[in-house]
């Protein structure tokens, strides 16, 4: 339920940013048309989903929402946004590895090793697929020549 309501929200305000640029009609969309339309449908399908959630959890009268269900929301979130302020100071492959471990260690609770493993792999995969083969220009950070 608490993942419904967040992309409710980043709908919305995908919609709000996007709805800053021209719009433009179907037959010539301008810049804002898309992510306005992506936005809208986003919080739609959040909505739905809370919705949804809310009536099964009224039906089945269980407990409260408890504070182990909602660390692991929470410490994606702000993982991502770090991630998002960390990238151009520290780089693609070193903000990607840093925040990867973390998923993999402290939220998804993975023993060290697979962790490690797993955040070494998925960085150079991802570097691989969007530097290497895609091409797009990432943040070098400072480390780079």
């Amino acid at each position: 339920m608490i993942s419904a309501a967040i992309l409710v929200v980043v709908g919305l305000a995908i919609v709000v940013a996007g709805a800053g640029q021209e719009i433009g009609t179907l037959a010539r969309p301008g810049p804002g048309f898309l992510p306005t339309l992506a936005g809208a449908v986003l919080a739609g399908l959040g909505g739905v989903v809370f919705v949804t959630e809310w009536r099964a959890t009224r039906a089945a009268a269980g407990g409260p929402v408890t504070r182990t269900a909602v660390w692991p929301v929470v410490a994606t979130v702000v993982a991502l946004v770090a991630y998002a302020a960390l990238l151009v100071p520290l780089g693609f492959v070193t903000t990607t590895f840093v925040v990867l471990g973390f998923l993999f260690r402290v939220v998804a609770g993975l023993r060290w090793a697979v962790a490690l493993g797993s955040t070494v792999t998925a960085t150079a995969l991802s570097y691989l697929l969007f530097s290497v083969w895609l091409k797009v220009p990432f943040p070098p950070g400072p480390w780079s020549p």
